[in-house]
């Protein structure tokens, strides 16, 4: 049996006079991963800042077994004066790692993440989907007991969410409990063991998949110069729909990423894959 670490008891939440969530009860243990889902508005990144303490809860408790460290990827960063390797860095020294341990990670986890180039340029000059990418580097610069993600996956591109989906599930081995908001259901059945839906201000269990891998991919390009599939591509594709702004294409996951590699050689822009928006 995992070790309960955090417990919320009837837990209500209030802002002035709104309700937002009411009577939420919900158990954390080590090494295990809880996803939150629900619309925008229900309450799942309230929920994430009562976990971590970072609001205060209206009424109901929330109780920590032991003394906790929580890492915390928020869905919107701050557009900082500073460079992406000065704030890593400053972040690494209020996190006492060593230099020399600080520079190799940050070099792993800045080359991983595709941010080589960037990480000289200002951070109020960066896009959503690269702030998203040093967010997630801070946090994972130092191993903590819990690791909040709200939408971490909303703006990366498919390469920096795959070494993701793959630090998230090493960390979740190694006894990191992962609470996470989340849209995306692949997202969900490869990370987590629970998920929750938010619903009229309560959880409700969902089931999760928890396939390691999912049998087809979703690739939307897009259609804004009205191009055509060539014909050559049609018979890998399972379902193929065209509208004004995109063109989804519906194929077998072994076949994806040539099929991405090719229709990119083509000309065409990717939009997203799996669901997951790019810059």
């Amino acid at each position: 049996m995992k070790k309960v670490i955090i417990r919320l008891e009837n837990i209500s939440k209030f802002y002035s006079k709104k309700l937002i969530l009411e009577n939420v009860n919900l158990t954390i243990e080590k090494g295990t991963s809880i996803a939150l889902l629900g619309n925008n508005g229900t309450g799942k990144s309230t929920l994430l800042k009562i976990i971590s303490g970072l609001t205060n809860v209206s009424t109901g408790r929330v109780i920590y077994y032991e003394n906790i460290k929580f890492n915390y990827i928020p869905e919107h960063f701050p557009k900082l004066n500073i460079n992406a390797k000065q704030y890593i860095k400053y972040m690494g020294r209020i996190e006492n790692i060593p230099i020399n341990e600080l520079e190799d990670k940050c070099e792993e986890l800045v080359h991983n993440f595709h941010l080589d180039n960037m990480m000289d340029i200002p951070m109020k000059h960066l896009s959503k989907g690269s702030l998203q990418k040093v967010a997630v580097i801070q946090a994972l610069l130092k191993k903590p007991d819990v690791l909040l993600l709200d939408e971490p996956l909303s703006g990366q591109d498919i390469l920096s969410q795959r070494y993701f989906i793959q630090m998230v599930n090493e960390l979740k081995l190694q006894g990191v409990a992962i609470v996470m908001s989340c849209h995306e259901m692949f997202l969900v059945n490869q990370i987590s063991d629970i998920a929750y839906k938010i619903d009229n201000y309560q959880l409700a269990r969902v089931n999760v998949d928890q396939s390691s891998d999912m049998d087809y991919d979703i690739l939307c390009f897009d259609n804004s110069k009205n191009q055509k599939v060539p014909e050559k591509f049609k018979q890998y594709i399972e379902k193929l729909d065209y509208n004004d702004l995109s063109i989804r294409i519906l194929v077998k996951k072994d076949k994806s990423n040539a099929i991405l590699l090719d229709m990119l050689k083509e000309g065409f822009l990717l939009r997203s894959m799996r669901g997951v928006e790019y810059d």
